[in-house]
Parts: structure tokens; sequence; C-alpha cells
């Protein structure tokens, strides 16, 4: 059973071919019935005319009834054909849809691939510009971020559109375009004729390049909109739903990679910062402090501690800690301690990026953190301490990430070893 478009069910219709064979078992009933009700009516008629005329008006009788059930049989044949070529008809264009989903869907899978193996920024920021008119046959297209500084909108890059065009709307963006309209904006479509501040004072470089209407793809982290890919089209109305529900997944796209590569430079600059305190002859308590910071920035988190490690006593005792608590009672660093132990034990990093599902944990000892990386300090197998991050986001941590967190920890361990080597020395 199939549905029609007023979603009413539909039974599906016999196809010509058995109608007919159907037709076949009832034809010789009706025939007979036919001849015999022919019979009756000549029976009936012919005794109130002349013998002249009894051939006259069989064939008069004869050429009504065959006319009228060759007229009958060929107009529900034609009836018939006319529901099959239908069918065929609505089959064709079912097939059609199918074959241009089947064509955006593997569109926008190659999209994706381009942007999963993008090396750069400004790689991805092309991809993004260039998906709508790819995608949805958009006239042109622009990526735009909020500078939260100056809490304005900032151009970073447009395709398909006219230098003039550009030219203008990076000189309104630097001029000035409030961001908080932007990232509340609701219906993210507006006609040229709107008071959308995208285009404001740029209404007729828009018409003059056969723009009419522009749709915004939000480009969110965390629940956050941080910027907008804002493509244009000539039709006042814009692209099909479809289509925006399709630029919609490739600007989540956008977004991960974007994200991705943000983390990547965070972690390579927290690598060279740490790798850089192994070569001075900074005191022990401000190696763990930068080290500490240089770390919490590399991956975007507020909380975190290092911890040292005492071989003799078998306890943490010097620590330096952000965001954990005013004291060592606090539930958060009561975790830190436990996950320094786990990494400790284990002999080697692990990410945590949903800490509600870590069944060496309470609920009680979270206090809001949603993902936790823990790393032993070693140096051979000595056990210096361990570094331990939060988050108060899920999914900041994850465990492809645990090979930099190795690296980091090793470098972290050379540097708290060289102030533990200088301390002595002094």
């Amino acid at each position: 059973m199939v549905e029609a478009n007023n979603g009413a069910p539909v039974q599906p219709r016999r196809s010509l071919a058995r109608q007919i064979i159907n037709l076949r078992w009832v034809s010789p009933f009706a025939i007979f019935g036919l001849a015999a009700l022919h019979q009756l009516v000549l029976h009936v008629l012919q005794p109130r005319f002349s013998t002249a005329y009894h051939p006259w008006l069989a064939i008069l009788l004869y050429g009504f009834t065959g006319s009228v059930a060759v007229w009958y049989v060929l107009g529900w044949l034609a009836q018939s054909a006319t529901r099959q070529e239908q069918i065929e008809a609505e089959l064709r264009d079912a097939y059609q849809s199918l074959a241009e989903t089947h064509r955006q869907l593997l569109a926008v899978h190659e999209m994706g691939r381009e942007i999963a193996s993008a090396e750069d920024m400004q790689r991805v920021l092309e991809l993004a510009a260039q998906a709508p008119t790819h995608l949805a046959h958009a006239t042109g297209a622009a990526v735009l971020t909020f500078d939260e500084e100056k809490d304005r909108l900032r151009l970073d890059i447009a395709w398909g559109l006219s230098e003039a065009h550009v030219r203008t709307l990076r000189e309104r963006a630097e001029a000035g375009i409030p961001a908080e309209r932007c990232r509340t904006c609701e219906p993210l479509k507006a006609r040229v004729s709107s008071d959308c501040p995208l285009f404001e004072g740029m209404q007729e470089l828009a018409r003059a390049q056969g723009i009419q209407s522009l749709v915004c793809l939000p480009i969110t982290r965390d629940q956050k909109r941080e910027g907008i890919i804002t493509a244009y089209f000539p039709s006042p109305d814009g692209p099909p739903e479809e289509q925006v529900r399709w630029l919609n997944i490739v600007a989540t796209e956008i977004a991960a990679a974007l994200d991705g590569l943000r983390l990547r430079e965070r972690q390579m600059a927290t690598l060279y910062a740490v790798e850089n305190l192994t070569q001075g002859q900074q005191e022990l308590t401000e190696v763990l402090h930068q080290v500490l910071e240089a770390s919490l920035a590399g991956w975007g988190s507020s909380c975190g501690a290092i911890l040292l490690y005492d071989e003799e006593g078998k306890a943490w005792y010097h620590w330096v800690q952000r965001g954990l608590g005013d004291d060592s009672k606090h539930p958060r660093f009561s975790l830190a301690i436990r996950l320094a132990e786990e990494a400790s034990q284990r002999r080697k990093p692990f990410l945590i990026p949903d800490l509600t599902k870590y069944s060496i944990l309470d609920a009680s000892e979270l206090d809001g953190l949603k993902s936790a990386a823990a790393a032993p300090l070693l140096i051979g197998e000595q056990r210096l301490g361990a570094l331990v991050m939060a988050s108060e986001r899920a999914n900041a941590f994850r465990p492809r990430y645990a090979p930099f967190l190795a690296a980091v920890a090793h470098q972290a361990a050379l540097a708290v070893y060289n102030a533990q080597l200088h301390l002595q020395v002094q």
C-alpha cells in the first residue's frame, strides 16, 4: 500500500495485462448474455413488422448492440491505458527525484570529504563559500564570523560575488555590522527589500547581480553561533527547503573542521611552549604554572592541575591548579586526584569525552564537569606526577588526541625534571 500526497492510503492498481486476463474469464458469460438478450428483443419485435423488414431489423439491432459493446470496451481500455500511463509517469518522476537526491548525497559526501581533508583554515573557508553555489545553485556566498572583541561581523571570504559587492560588504563589515543581530536571527533568510543588515545599503548592487534573497547557514560550536555562511539566490523565496537541509549539513561539517583546525593550532602552540620550558632554568612552581596554563590553552579548557608524586610516601603532594576549588577537599580536586592516579597506573594518557559514563566516578564528584583528560609525567620508569585537565563542555577531550597529549606530557615531564634538578643543584 502507498500513500497519496494528502497522506490518505491508496490501493495499488492492477496492471492492464492483469485486468485483461481477468476480463477474459468474464467475457464468455457476457457475450452469452448479450446474445440471449439480442434474440429476445428480435423475438419481441419481429412479429410487429412484416417479413420484408426482418433482415434490416436484425442488422440494425446487431449494429447497435455491437457498437455499444465495442464503445464500452474501447472506453474501458482507454481508461486503463490512461491510468497505466499516469502510473508510469509518476514512477519516472519518482526515479528522477531519487536520482536527484542521490546526486545531492554524492555531492554532499564529496564536499564533506574535501572539508575533512583540508590542511588549513583558508581551504576550509574556501569550501564553505563554494558549497552553496555547488549544492544549491546559489549566485554567490560569503563566510562571516563574529569578532568578539569588537562585537561585529568580520568578512573572511566571498565566492561568486562581484568585486563591487565584496568591496562594499567588506567596508560595511569594517565600519561595524552589529554581530548580535546575526547571532540571534531566527528566520536566517531575507529578501533584498528587507531590513537585513547584510543588504542594507547594498540593494542596488545585489539586484544588479540578479540577487533577490539570501539564506544564512549558522556555524555553531557547543550550541553557540560563531559565524554564518551567507548564500545569495536569484529567487525571492530562496532555495527549496531540501537544499537548505543539505547546506546545513555541510555547515555542520565546516564548523567541525574549523574547530579541529583551531584546536590543532592551539595544541601545536602548547607543545612549542612546553618544549621551550625544558631549555630554561625556572623555579619549579613557575614551571608547573606555565606548563598548566599552556596545556589548558591548548585544549581551550578552564580547569586543570599538575600534581607531583612522592615515591617514598606514595602520595600526591605538590600541585598547581586552576578551576578546581579553593582547597583539596573540593569535589573537583578529588576528581583530579582520582584521574591522576588512574593515569599513573596506566602509564599512558587517557581522555574521557563524557564523564557521566566513566564507571570509577560518582555523580557527586563531577560538579558540572563533563569531560576530562589525564596523562602521567614519566622519565623512564620514574613517576614525577600527572597532568589533569577538565572541561564543562562535553567532548572537549577525545581519544584520538591521546598521542598529542602524550607528547605534551613528555615535554612537561622533561621541564619538571629539569626544574627539580636545578632546585637540587641550588
